[in-house]
């Protein structure tokens, strides 16, 4: 009896590892969160894109509005509330206005649900650039996860920035996002386009055929 047992054992314990490596390499999924709630003025460039878009290989979905509306950081902050689980990460399309280095600029913070909570700095001239011209405030650190995705003449840009969320955010709901501005007036102001949630699911269905398997290796040894 045994030596019948030890085959189907080895199948099953193939399985589980293929289906748990499965749910460790999961592709991400890309949920665009709709701006229009907080948009408050016009894009400084010409013909910026509008509505469902992919930029840099991202799906963004960007308001449609007479002046292509953003999130421009005149206000001290704005705040949206995705109710997402599961979130790894952000891609925020974002560049400043009246950039300025080694001087005050804005955030963005992320919390959830279940009490996990992140801050990420926006720093002109090393994640964030200015949104035209050139000098200091118009680059960035190489090292960091943003990239140009669109440009007109002048020259003018918009900028994706990735922002990786600690794991904790990974078991929990991404209940609010609060972009703030530097207190400074005319000073790094916050030019916001769009945001996109970085999405691994959750292994809901490996851990039910796992719960399966175990539950048939338990029924062999019991008619063994």
């Amino acid at each position: 009896m045994t030596t019948q047992r030890r085959p189907l054992s080895l199948i099953l314990s193939g399985l589980a590892a293929c289906l748990l490596a499965g749910a460790a390499g999961a592709v991400p999924l890309f949920v665009p969160i709709p701006i229009d709630a907080i948009a408050n003025g016009n894009s400084p460039l010409a013909g910026e894109p509008e509505g469902a878009v992919v930029l840099g290989g991202v799906p963004f979905t960007l308001p449609v509005r007479a002046g292509n509306n953003i999130w421009v950081g005149g206000s001290p902050a704005a705040e949206l509330r995705p109710g997402l689980r599961g979130v790894d990460g952000v891609h925020l399309l974002v560049n400043v206005g009246f950039g300025r280095t080694n001087r005050p600029g804005g955030s963005v913070r992320f919390l959830g649900d279940g009490g996990a909570d992140a801050t990420f700095d926006l720093v002109t001239g090393t994640n964030v650039r200015d949104w035209t011209g050139s000098g200091p405030a118009a680059t960035r650190a190489s090292s960091t996860n943003s990239v140009e995705v669109y440009a007109e003449p002048g020259p003018a840009r918009i900028d994706k920035l990735f922002l990786a969320l600690p794991t904790a955010f990974l078991h929990q709901t991404l209940v609010r996002i609060v972009l703030t501005n530097p207190s400074t007036p005319r000073e790094n102001l916050v030019l916001f386009n769009g945001i996109t949630a970085q999405v691994l699911p959750e292994p809901a269905a490996a851990a039910l055929v796992l719960a399966g398997v175990a539950s048939l290796a338990g029924r062999r040894r019991r008619l063994g």
